[in-house]
């Protein structure tokens, strides 16, 4: 039993689940003897009878497939795993007979195939047939429930591959792959039940820069006693016209199921400061940083060597340049676990320099004023690395709002004799935005004038309340035409929906390639960027103090405080699925606020709460078995795991090969390393847990 995640219940890993019974016919009788002394021996026999044990065999329903692993159509770096099915009720592998004597044999098994190889006829042929014709071409016995009970809805076809012999005897599993490559997962749910999977590993791993295919096929009576596969069984009719003679060979299999996905080309290129650094002349460091701006341009990763050529032809680079290019700004491919343990961890702040203001989080920035003149300011946006930074502003800022203009929000730093611009860009980013969108500006216009209009009604009553005055539904009254428009515009810009990138992060430095930084996120700023928004129609000082009258406004939502990180990796487009969780103070997960990509390569993830511990991992369904993989050889390994602790033992064992050139592996041998390094595997359970890559995750504690 191994714990592969600290946060869920344990997963114990065993060899097989039997069925009581197996699929098929089956005769039972009873026989009762009678042995008395001094008497001869009396046999009763009841007559035989039979009965058929029901479950699937050329069809199987989609509620009996769980997972897959690659998932189905997605694009990774996956030619350094094992592709497996996770398969529900956890006997259905051993439901049938192989044929094999040794009942523990799965009748089940994956195979792969490359896209080059089930595009060459002379390998593959995938064609759907009718079940009845493949039943009798592999040999396979009646059974009554071969016919469907509606003869108006039979069966559909079924799918067959018919493979060329040689290619199929390099590429199958043998007898000691299905024993090591199948186990039975037990775990619970999410509401404590126990729950069984069965799972079935394939022999084979993918190339790289190409697609694959993995195929669920039956071997139901197609293993002989000594644990060969019966060729014999399914071979084509060699009947056939002389443009198919290559059918002689090929050997058909029933594919219950089927799924593909790519592994990109190992090449990979990225336009990185760092790689600019390494060009050779200064025009070429120029051009290159002309040509792809910091930021997005310069973030995007090219898998593939002709993609970033043709990317740098279309920018007119010359051949030379071009030869350049690709040598300084090659980048090894990583693998989630390499990537991680390299993230630069930190708090947002400007770490080149010193001083107070750059650990704030502040930078320079040119500035115009308003008289046209030109200076330069300290600028910092929402997210901070100090949940007090703001309290000594708190009292200053908040008796200022709300405001008619963005200048009585400045302030001036009397150690640097600089503006400190931060909150009343924050106001003019959020009057621009509701002005840049008629709609919401008009709808703010619409809920301001409803509410003068009830302010002024109640203040009539007042003098007049012996004359009846009609009820009215005002815009701005819950239920009314226009407050669920403006208060999801003001919900949305508290969570900084639609904040341009730059003024969230001024600064390249501050969020560094392959970098993570910590932030909390600075409640004034945002009472700003709300309050500009809603200064539309806010014209006279008489507009400002009815505002300020109002017990409640569309953008006075109640607010907790916030934190949150930025993550700049390739992480982030390498791993679409990441999973960002936050804890607070009392260990209590906090709720993800917002998750959104930025660019490329930038995650931006708010929680409501302070956060005191960050877990980054991907979701358990990546749990998957593979090897380590050395970039500079094309050497696999596995680090081996006590299968008490389920910890690295420091041991590894280099991957055996039965086909290097196919990527097929030899579990039997590999099994035999293992022990010869102490690790003791009596069945395929364990084996599993020593195969498995885990998900790996990083952990920070602020």
């Amino acid at each position: 039993m191994t714990n592969e995640n600290a946060d869920t219940k344990m997963i114990s890993f065993e060899g097989y689940h039997l069925p009581g019974l197996k699929s098929g016919e089956i005769q039972i009788g009873a026989h009762l003897e009678f042995n008395l002394k001094d008497s001869k021996k009396t046999t009763f026999s009841a007559p035989e009878a039979s009965i058929f044990v029901n479950g699937p065999r050329f069809i199987l329903s989609p509620a009996e497939i769980h997972a897959v692993f690659p998932p189905r159509d997605s694009l990774g770096e996956y030619d350094n795993v094992l592709p497996h099915i996770e398969l529900t009720p956890s006997t259905l592998p051993w439901q049938r007979e192989s044929g094999n004597q040794v009942e523990t044999t799965p009748w089940l098994a994956l195979i792969l195939l490359q896209e080059d190889e089930w595009r060459d006829e002379s390998k593959v042929k995938i064609k759907k047939v009718h079940w009845e014709q493949l039943r009798n071409e592999i040999g396979l016995a009646k059974e009554i429930t071969d016919v469907s009970p509606d003869k108006k809805n039979p069966y559909p076809p079924v799918k067959a591959l018919r493979i060329d012999k040689d290619f199929l005897s390099q590429i199958l599993p043998t007898t000691e792959d299905l024993k090591w490559l199948s186990h039975v997962r037990v775990g619970h749910d999410q509401h404590g039940q126990e729950v069984e999977r069965a799972v079935l590993v394939c022999n084979r791993m993918p190339r790289p820069g190409a697609r694959a295919q993995v195929h669920l096929v039956s071997l139901e009576n197609r293993l002989k006693n000594d644990g060969t596969f019966n060729f014999q069984k399914g071979k084509s009719e060699k009947n056939k016209p002389d443009k198919d003679k290559s059918a002689d060979k090929k050997i058909a299999l029933l594919s219950l199921y089927t799924w593909e996905f790519t592994c990109p080309e190992m090449d990979e290129y990225k336009v990185s400061n760092k790689a600019i650094s390494r060009l050779p002349s200064d025009d070429l460091r120029k051009k290159v940083t002309t040509l792809f701006p910091a930021g997005e341009a310069r973030d995007t990763l090219y898998r593939g060597k002709d993609k970033f050529k043709d990317e740098l032809t279309q920018k007119h680079f010359s051949e030379k340049e071009i030869d350049t290019l690709l040598n300084v700004c090659h980048i090894q491919t990583e693998t989630f676990k390499g990537l991680m343990d390299a993230l630069d961890l930190g708090w947002l702040h400007v770490s080149e320099q010193r001083g107070p203001l750059f650990r704030a989080g502040s930078v320079p920035l040119a500035h115009g004023l308003r008289n046209g003149g030109k200076t330069a300011s300290w600028y910092r946006g929402p997210f901070v690395p100090d949940k007090h930074l703001s309290q000594r502003f708190e009292m200053v800022i908040r008796s200022k709002l709300p405001l008619r203009n963005a200048d009585q929000l400045l302030m001036y730093n009397q150690t640097t004799k600089m503006l400190d611009v931060s909150y009343a860009a924050a106001w003019e980013l959020g009057r621009l935005m509701a002005v840049s969108d008629p709609h919401i500006s008009q709808s703010i216009a619409e809920w301001k004038t409803s509410h003068a209009r009830e302010t002024a009604l109640a203040e009539q009553n007042l003098f007049v309340d012996h004359i009846p005055f009609t009820d009215s539904v005002f815009a701005h009254q819950r239920g009314g035409g226009v407050e669920g428009k403006v208060q999801k515009f003001f919900s949305d810009l508290s969570l900084l929906h639609g904040v341009p990138f730059h003024y969230l992060i001024p600064h390249e430095s501050l969020l560094p390639d392959e970098s993570l930084r910590l932030f909390y996120v600075d409640p004034l700023w945002v009472e700003s960027l709300l309050d500009g928004a809603f200064s539309i129609g806010r014209h006279t000082q008489y507009d400002v103090e009815r505002e300020k009258q109002a017990e409640r406004l569309p953008h006075q939502i109640e607010k907790k405080p916030m934190s949150g990180i930025l993550l700049r990796s390739d992480l982030v487009s390498g791993w679409p699925s990441l999973m960002v969780e936050a804890y607070g103070e009392d260990d209590n997960k906090l709720k993800s606020l917002r998750y959104e990509r930025l660019g490329p390569n930038v995650l931006l993830v708010l929680f409501e709460g302070t956060l005191k511990t960050l877990t980054i991992h991907l979701p358990p369904e990546s749990l998957h078995f593979g090897f380590s993989r050395s970039l500079r050889e094309s050497v696999y390994t596995k680090e081996l795991k006590s299968l008490e602790t389920a910890k690295e033992t420091g041991k590894a064992i280099n991957l055996p090969w039965r086909d290097q050139v196919n990527r097929v592996i030899d579990a039997a041998s590999m099994v035999a390393a293992m022990q010869e390094k102490g690790i003791e595997i009596k069945h395929s359970g364990q084996f599993a847990v020593e195969l498995l890559e885990g998900v790996p995750r990083l952990e920070v504690s602020v």
